[in-house]
C-alpha cells in the first residue's frame, strides 16, 4: 500500500493584526508551508510536519514571536489531531471498500450519482421509508483506477460476421430476464460481467485475463448475457474466478434518455451445469425464433413467450438442476403453442416446428413429480400401426408423416384449445377413437413409450395434481423424440399402491392399445398386453361412453362398459343370477357427478403397463373368465 502520510497536510490560521506578525519570515526549510492572505489580514499555515517541528521551524527565523510559542503549538496540535482523526476514518473507509467491513464513517449527502445509483438513497432504499445518500470516497477512487484495466480496442474476431467495433472485456448486449425486468421507459443497451476471484490475484494476471476477455458457447462467440451464462455453465472458468457480478447500462432510469445508469443484475456463480450441452439441440431453432422476435411488428404475446424462454435458459445455467431444466421444456412448449396459433406470422418468418430433442432431455428434466410422469406418458402417445399421428398432431397442425419438421394445414385432428386439461384430454381421446375407426386401425392408437402407475392416475382422478403444470409439460415433452425408445417403461414403481375406483378399472378395459393375453405362471393367470403381431382378446371401445362421462352419467357409462366386457369374454362383477340373468344394471348405482365423470373420461387416455392391466382385471372381473377357461382347455388338450 503506498504511503500517503507525506502527501497529507493540516492547516491553521493566525490573525495578523498583531504588529509582531507583520514582519513574519517563512522558514527556510519549508518556505511553501505558509500562505499569507493579506486581504483578510490572516496567515494560513499549511504543513505536513509534526507540530513540534513546525513550531521550531517557524520560530528559528522569527525570534520576536517566541512569546506566541504556546499559542502556535496549541493551534498546530489541534489541526494535526483533526488530520490524524481523518486518517483513521480514511483507513476505515478503505477497509470498507476493499473488504466490505462495516463502518459508520460513510459521508452523508454526498453521492457518486450515476456511477453508483444504489447509493443515491431515497424512498425504499433502506428498511425504513427513506434513506439519505451516502458514499465512500474510496469506492470512487478505486473505480476510476479500475476502469483503466478495461481499456477498449477496435478489433474483429475470427468467425464473427460483424463490422469492426470497439470491444471491451466481458461486455455484451444486455439480456433482460424475468429477475431483472425493465420498468416503463427504460432501455437496456449493454451489460458487463465483472470477475470475482476467490484468491489474491496480481495486477499482471488480472490484466492478462481481461485482455483475453472473450467467451464461447459451443462454436459460437458470446454476443449477449444469455450466451455468457451458457458459456460459463458449459465450461466453467478457471484461474480462480468464483463468480461474476453483472451490471447493465440502462437509459431512462435517472434523468431521462440522456443519462446512462449502472444497474446491478446480481451475482452469477461459476460452476459447470450438467446437461447444459443439450441446449445445442435448439440453437438453430432459437436463431430463427430471435429473428422473428426482432421484428417490430411481432405480436406482444410472442415476444413474451420468447422472453420466458430466455429467462428459463438463464435460470438453469445459473442454478442447474432438474426443476430448472424442466422450466426450459415448459417454456419451449409455450413458444411452440404460440407458433401453432400464429399461422400467418410463423409462415412469414419461416419459423418451423421444433424437432431434434433427444431422449436425454427426459432424464435431465425428470424431477420425480407425479405431474411429470403423467405428462410424459401422455406426450409419448402414438399409433403403433402409424396410420394416424402422435399426440402432437392433436395439439398443433404439424406434418407428422415427415417427423413434424413442417407445418400442415389445420384439420379436424387438432382438438386442443384454451379449455382446461380434463376437457382437452377427453377431446383428444374422442378424436383418436374416431380417426382409428376411419383409418381402419386394428389396435387403438393409444400406445406410449412411457406408462403411468395407478397411484398417479388415482391422484389425477381425485384432483390432487396440478393440471396447469401437466398441460404445460405435455406441450414441452411432446417435442422430444420418443421413437428411439423400443419398449414402454414406467418412470416410478412405488412400494405402496393406492386404491383405484372400480368405475375407472371397468372403463379403462375398453380403451387399451393392444389385445389382452393371459399367461399362466405358478398356477395363476397373469394378464398382459399382446406383443406386436401377437393375437389376443380385442375389446372394442364403445363410442357412447365418453359423451356419457362428460355429461356426468357415470353409472350409465359403467353399465354399457360391463355389457361390452361380458360380450368380449371378460364377465365383470357382479356375476349372473342362477337363472342366467345378468346384473350389469347394478353399475348404474355409481354416483353421477359431472366433475368426476369428466376426470374419468380424461384418465382413460393415460397409458398403463401390463402390471396395472392385470390389477384392473382382477378388480372388476370374475376369477373364472371365459378367456381363462379357454386357456385351461388349450393346456389340457396339450
Amino acid at each position: 500500500m503506498p504511503n500517503f502520510d507525506s502527501q497529507r497536510s493540516y492547516e491553521f490560521t493566525i490573525n495578523t493584526k498583531i504588529k509582531k506578525w507583520l514582519n513574519f519570515v517563512p522558514p527556510s526549510e519549508q518556505p511553501d508551508c505558509v500562505h499569507i492572505d493579506t486581504k483578510e489580514n490572516k496567515l494560513k499555515f499549511i504543513s505536513s510536519l509534526p507540530p513540534d517541528k513546525l513550531v521550531k521551524a517557524l520560530l528559528d527565523r522569527n525570534k520576536a514571536l517566541h512569546s506566541f510559542q504556546t499559542d502556535i503549538k496549541k493551534l498546530a496540535v489541534a489541526a494535526h489531531y483533526k488530520l490524524i482523526e481523518s486518517r483513521v476514518n480514511s483507513d476505515e473507509l478503505l477497509s470498507h471498500a476493499l473488504f466490505g467491513l462495516s463502518t459508520k464513517q460513510l459521508i452523508k449527502n454526498r453521492t457518486s450519482s450515476l456511477f453508483d445509483s444504489g447509493a443515491v438513497g431515497g424512498p425504499n432504499a433502506t428498511q425504513g421509508m427513506e434513506r439519505d445518500s451516502v458514499t465512500n470516497p474510496w469506492n470512487i477512487v478505486l473505480a476510476l483506477e479500475g476502469t483503466l484495466c478495461f481499456s477498449g480496442s477496435s478489433a474483429k474476431r475470427f468467425g464473427v460476421n460483424a463490422p469492426n467495433e470497439a470491444v471491451f472485456p466481458f461486455q455484451f448486449t444486455s439480456s433482460i430476464t424475468s429477475n431483472n425486468r425493465l420498468a416503463d421507459k427504460e432501455k437496456a443497451g449493454k451489460e458487463i460481467w465483472l470477475p470475482l476471484w476467490n484468491r489474491p490475484v496480481r495486477l499482471n494476471e488480472m490484466l492478462t485475463f481481461l485482455r483475453e476477455g472473450r467467451a464461447h458457447h459451443g462454436s459460437q462467440a458470446v454476443t449477449n448475457g444469455l450466451d455468457m451464462a451458457r458459456a460459463i455453465a458449459e465450461l466453467g472458468v478457471d484461474r480462480g474466478i468464483s463468480a461474476f457480478h453483472r451490471y447493465t447500462i440502462v437509459k431512462g432510469r435517472v434523468g431521462g434518455e440522456n443519462y446512462n445508469t449502472a444497474a446491478s443484475l446480481g451475482h452469477f456463480e461459476v460452476a459447470f451445469r450438467a446437461n447444459v450441452d443439450l441446449l445445442h439441440n435448439i440453437d438453430y431453432w432459437l436463431i430463427n425464433l430471435h429473428r422473428a422476435d426482432a421484428d417490430k411488428n411481432a405480436p406482444t404475446r410472442f415476444k413474451e413467450v420468447v422472453h420466458r424462454l430466455e429467462s428459463a435458459i438463464f435460470n438453469f445455467c445459473q442454478y442447474g438442476g432438474a426443476s430448472f431444466f424442466q422450466g426450459i421444456i415448459v417454456a419451449l412448449g409455450q413458444a411452440e403453442r404460440e407458433l401453432s396459433f400464429s399461422e400467418r406470422f410463423r409462415d412469414e418468418k419461416r419459423v418451423t416446428p421444433l424437432t431434434g430433442l433427444t431422449s436425454e432431455w427426459l432424464t435431465a428434466a425428470n424431477d420425480g413429480s407425479l405431474e411429470f410422469s403423467l405428462a410424459l406418458g401422455l406426450a409419448a402417445i402414438h399409433d403403433a400401426e402409424q396410420r394416424i399421428g402422435p399426440l402432437r398432431a392433436n395439439l398443433e397442425p404439424v406434418d407428422w408423416t415427415k417427423h413434424c419438421r413442417g407445418w400442415a394445414d389445420r384439420d379436424r385432428s387438432v382438438v386442443w384449445n384454451s379449455d382446461d386439461l380434463t376437457n382437452n384430454l377427453a377431446n383428444v381421446l374422442q378424436r383418436r377413437m374416431m380417426d382409428s375407426k376411419r383409418q381402419g386401425c386394428t389396435r387403438l392408437p393409444l400406445a406410449s413409450a412411457f406408462t403411468v402407475n395407478v397411484d398417479t392416475i388415482a391422484a389425477f382422478i381425485d384432483g390432487e395434481l396440478d393440471d396447469i403444470k401437466i398441460a404445460d409439460l405435455i406441450w414441452g415433452l411432446m417435442l422430444i423424440n420418443h421413437r428411439d425408445l423400443n419398449h414402454a417403461k414406467q418412470l416410478a414403481s412405488p412400494d405402496e399402491r393406492l386404491s383405484i375406483s372400480r368405475a375407472y378399472a371397468l372403463l379403462k378395459l375398453l380403451f387399451l392399445p393392444a389385445p389382452l393375453v393371459a399367461d399362466r405362471k405358478d398356477g395363476r393367470l397373469l394378464w398382459r398386453f399382446a406383443d406386436q403381431g401377437e393375437s389376443g382378446i380385442l375389446i372394442q371401445p364403445e363410442p357412447r361412453i365418453l359423451p356419457l362421462l362428460r355429461n356426468g352419467s357415470v353409472g350409465e357409462a359403467c353399465r354399457i362398459a360391463a355389457q361390452r366386457l361380458r360380450s368380449s369374454g371378460l364377465p365383470p362383477i357382479p356375476g349372473s343370477l342362477p337363472n342366467g340373468k345378468t346384473r350389469d344394471d347394478c353399475w348404474k348405482e355409481v354416483a353421477n357427478d359431472i366433475r368426476y365423470g369428466r376426470r374419468l373420461a380424461a384418465a382413460l387416455l393415460i397409458p398403463i403397463d401390463s402390471r396395472t392391466l392385470h390389477d384392473l382385471i382382477q378388480l372388476v372381473c370374475r376369477k373364472q373368465s371365459t378367456a381363462g377357461k379357454d386357456i385351461n382347455n388349450i393346456e389340457k388338450e396339450k
